[in-house]
Protein backbone atom coordinates (compact mmCIF):
# COMPACT_ATOMS: atom_id res chain seq x y z
CA UNK A 1 0.00 0.00 0.00
CA UNK A 2 1.32 3.49 -0.61
CA UNK A 3 0.71 6.36 1.11
CA UNK A 4 0.34 9.76 0.03
CA UNK A 5 4.15 10.77 0.02
CA UNK A 6 4.57 7.28 -2.11
CA UNK A 7 5.74 5.44 0.76
CA UNK A 8 5.05 1.76 0.59
CA UNK A 9 3.59 0.72 3.86
CA UNK A 10 3.75 -2.90 5.40
CA UNK A 11 2.46 -4.43 8.73
CA UNK A 12 2.61 -7.82 10.22
CA UNK A 13 -0.12 -8.13 12.37
CA UNK A 14 -0.07 -11.08 15.66
CA UNK A 15 -0.35 -13.79 12.81
CA UNK A 16 2.29 -12.08 10.85
CA UNK A 17 -0.11 -11.80 7.96
CA UNK A 18 1.35 -8.62 6.30
CA UNK A 19 -1.32 -5.98 5.50
CA UNK A 20 -1.90 -2.60 4.80
CA UNK A 21 -1.25 0.04 7.47
CA UNK A 22 0.08 3.83 7.71
CA UNK A 23 1.80 4.38 10.74
CA UNK A 24 1.20 7.44 12.77
CA UNK A 25 5.25 8.48 13.82
CA UNK A 26 4.33 10.60 16.51
CA UNK A 27 2.47 7.33 17.99
CA UNK A 28 5.12 5.08 16.92
CA UNK A 29 8.04 7.26 18.68
CA UNK A 30 5.64 6.77 21.49
CA UNK A 31 5.19 3.31 21.79
CA UNK A 32 8.78 2.59 20.87
CA UNK A 33 9.68 4.81 23.91
CA UNK A 34 7.56 2.54 25.96
CA UNK A 35 8.56 -0.76 24.76
CA UNK A 36 12.48 0.21 25.44
CA UNK A 37 11.60 1.07 28.98
CA UNK A 38 10.29 -2.32 29.52
CA UNK A 39 13.10 -3.82 27.73
CA UNK A 40 15.18 -1.95 30.44
CA UNK A 41 13.58 -3.74 33.13
CA UNK A 42 15.60 -7.43 31.55
CA UNK A 43 18.62 -5.93 30.47
CA UNK A 44 20.04 -3.06 32.09
CA UNK A 45 21.91 0.03 30.45
CA UNK A 46 22.32 -2.36 27.19
CA UNK A 47 18.66 -2.18 25.86
CA UNK A 48 19.03 1.82 26.14
CA UNK A 49 18.27 2.55 22.32
CA UNK A 50 17.50 4.78 19.10
CA UNK A 51 14.10 6.25 18.05
CA UNK A 52 13.85 3.74 15.16
CA UNK A 53 12.42 6.72 13.14
CA UNK A 54 15.76 8.56 13.41
CA UNK A 55 17.57 8.48 9.93
CA UNK A 56 21.08 7.03 10.55
CA UNK A 57 22.11 7.90 6.86
CA UNK A 58 23.76 11.28 7.68
CA UNK A 59 26.69 9.85 10.02
CA UNK A 60 29.93 11.03 9.75
CA UNK A 61 31.50 8.46 8.65
CA UNK A 62 35.31 9.71 8.49
CA UNK A 63 36.38 9.47 12.29
CA UNK A 64 37.15 6.98 14.67
CA UNK A 65 35.06 5.23 16.40
CA UNK A 66 35.20 4.31 20.56
CA UNK A 67 34.45 0.53 21.32
CA UNK A 68 32.49 2.25 24.44
CA UNK A 69 29.31 1.80 25.99
CA UNK A 70 28.35 5.47 24.30
CA UNK A 71 28.93 4.22 20.93
CA UNK A 72 27.91 0.59 21.74
CA UNK A 73 25.53 0.17 24.48
CA UNK A 74 24.80 -3.23 24.49
CA UNK A 75 28.56 -5.36 26.02
CA UNK A 76 28.01 -8.68 23.89
CA UNK A 77 27.32 -6.87 20.89
CA UNK A 78 30.39 -4.53 22.11
CA UNK A 79 32.36 -7.40 22.29
CA UNK A 80 31.25 -8.74 18.82
CA UNK A 81 32.56 -5.56 17.59
CA UNK A 82 36.01 -5.32 19.17
CA UNK A 83 37.16 -8.23 17.17
CA UNK A 84 37.49 -5.73 14.07
CA UNK A 85 39.56 -3.67 16.07
CA UNK A 86 42.75 -4.60 14.25
CA UNK A 87 45.24 -2.60 15.95
CA UNK A 88 43.73 -3.30 19.07
CA UNK A 89 43.64 0.62 19.87
CA UNK A 90 40.57 0.36 21.52
CA UNK A 91 38.54 2.57 18.86
CA UNK A 92 37.78 1.15 14.90
CA UNK A 93 39.43 3.38 12.10
CA UNK A 94 36.97 4.13 8.93
CA UNK A 95 39.34 1.50 7.23
CA UNK A 96 38.43 -0.55 9.93
CA UNK A 97 34.81 -0.56 9.87
CA UNK A 98 34.48 -0.35 5.90
CA UNK A 99 36.30 -3.69 5.40
CA UNK A 100 33.16 -5.23 7.70
CA UNK A 101 30.94 -6.67 4.88
CA UNK A 102 28.99 -9.67 7.15
CA UNK A 103 28.02 -10.00 10.16
CA UNK A 104 27.16 -13.18 12.18
CA UNK A 105 25.54 -12.02 15.25
CA UNK A 106 22.55 -14.60 16.22
CA UNK A 107 21.31 -15.84 19.25
CA UNK A 108 23.73 -13.98 21.45
CA UNK A 109 20.70 -12.25 23.85
CA UNK A 110 21.67 -8.88 22.31
CA UNK A 111 19.26 -6.30 23.24
CA UNK A 112 20.25 -3.09 20.66
CA UNK A 113 22.47 -2.94 17.37
CA UNK A 114 23.01 0.40 18.38
CA UNK A 115 26.31 1.17 16.58
CA UNK A 116 25.95 -0.56 13.56
CA UNK A 117 25.44 2.04 11.83
CA UNK A 118 28.97 2.87 11.59
CA UNK A 119 29.45 0.34 9.42
CA UNK A 120 28.30 1.70 5.42
CA UNK A 121 29.87 -1.40 3.66
CA UNK A 122 28.02 -3.78 5.51
CA UNK A 123 26.45 -6.15 3.24
CA UNK A 124 24.38 -9.04 5.12
CA UNK A 125 23.24 -8.43 8.84
CA UNK A 126 21.91 -12.04 10.62
CA UNK A 127 21.44 -11.12 14.00
CA UNK A 128 18.17 -13.72 14.64
CA UNK A 129 17.23 -15.10 17.84
CA UNK A 130 18.23 -11.89 19.74
CA UNK A 131 16.45 -9.75 22.49
CA UNK A 132 16.07 -6.47 19.88
CA UNK A 133 13.05 -4.49 20.20
CA UNK A 134 14.22 -1.90 17.84
CA UNK A 135 16.41 -1.87 14.64
CA UNK A 136 17.32 0.91 12.65
CA UNK A 137 19.66 0.31 9.62
CA UNK A 138 19.01 3.42 7.48
CA UNK A 139 23.22 4.31 7.76
CA UNK A 140 23.69 0.91 6.25
CA UNK A 141 23.00 1.74 2.19
CA UNK A 142 24.99 -0.95 1.16
CA UNK A 143 22.97 -3.77 3.02
CA UNK A 144 21.18 -6.53 0.59
CA UNK A 145 20.29 -9.31 3.12
CA UNK A 146 18.76 -8.91 6.70
CA UNK A 147 17.60 -11.55 8.78
CA UNK A 148 16.33 -10.70 12.23
CA UNK A 149 13.78 -12.96 12.62
CA UNK A 150 12.41 -14.24 16.52
CA UNK A 151 13.60 -11.00 18.13
CA UNK A 152 11.15 -8.75 19.83
CA UNK A 153 10.76 -6.12 17.11
CA UNK A 154 8.49 -3.22 17.62
CA UNK A 155 10.05 -1.26 15.02
CA UNK A 156 12.35 -1.84 11.95
CA UNK A 157 13.14 1.20 9.74
CA UNK A 158 14.98 0.10 5.98
CA UNK A 159 14.34 3.14 4.46
CA UNK A 160 16.47 3.90 1.29
CA UNK A 161 17.97 0.40 1.39
CA UNK A 162 17.91 0.27 -2.63
CA UNK A 163 19.95 -2.47 -2.57
CA UNK A 164 18.18 -4.95 -0.07
CA UNK A 165 17.51 -8.21 -1.37
CA UNK A 166 16.42 -10.55 1.20
CA UNK A 167 14.28 -9.32 4.14
CA UNK A 168 13.86 -12.23 6.52
CA UNK A 169 11.76 -10.62 9.84
CA UNK A 170 9.12 -13.35 11.24
CA UNK A 171 8.82 -14.32 14.11
CA UNK A 172 8.38 -10.31 15.77
CA UNK A 173 5.06 -10.86 16.98
CA UNK A 174 4.85 -7.19 18.16
CA UNK A 175 6.20 -5.43 14.44
CA UNK A 176 3.38 -3.62 13.22
CA UNK A 177 4.56 -1.02 11.24
CA UNK A 178 7.74 -1.51 9.29
CA UNK A 179 9.28 1.57 7.87
CA UNK A 180 9.93 1.00 4.31
CA UNK A 181 10.58 3.70 1.79
CA UNK A 182 12.70 4.90 -0.93
CA UNK A 183 13.81 1.38 -2.01
CA UNK A 184 14.63 0.92 -5.74
CA UNK A 185 13.73 -3.21 -5.54
CA UNK A 186 10.32 -2.85 -3.81
CA UNK A 187 8.76 -4.71 -6.21
CA UNK A 188 11.00 -7.76 -5.46
CA UNK A 189 10.98 -6.80 -1.71
CA UNK A 190 7.38 -7.05 -2.03
CA UNK A 191 7.47 -10.25 -3.60
CA UNK A 192 10.14 -12.10 -0.90
CA UNK A 193 7.83 -10.54 1.84
CA UNK A 194 4.79 -11.99 0.58
CA UNK A 195 6.79 -15.12 0.25
CA UNK A 196 8.22 -15.48 3.11
CA UNK A 197 4.75 -15.13 5.32
CA UNK A 198 2.58 -17.70 2.92
CA UNK A 199 0.00 -14.49 2.50
CA UNK A 200 -0.83 -12.03 -0.04
CA UNK A 201 -0.09 -8.63 0.14
CA UNK A 202 -3.37 -7.13 0.38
Amino acid sequence: YYNENGDLILACNEDTVITPAIPDEDEGGNEGGDDSGEGGDNTGSGSVDYDTTEDLSGIDQSVSIPLTQEYFPDPVFRDYVTAFDADNDGTLSPAERNAVEFMLCGWCDITTLRGVEYFPELIELWCEGNKLTYLNVTANTKLQILSCIYNDLTGLNITGLADLEELRCSGNYSLTAPIWRNANRIAHLAHLAQALFSEKLK
